[in-house]
């Protein structure tokens, strides 16, 4: 269950990270 919450936890900071970065790369462009 460890294994499971850890992943949810980095699928999460990926959206952010992701969410982030379009939303720089559109302001930008």
């Amino acid at each position: 269950m460890a294994f499971f919450n850890s992943a949810v936890t980095v699928l999460q900071t990926l959206v952010i990270a992701l969410g982030e970065g379009l939303g720089i790369w559109g302001a930008t462009d």
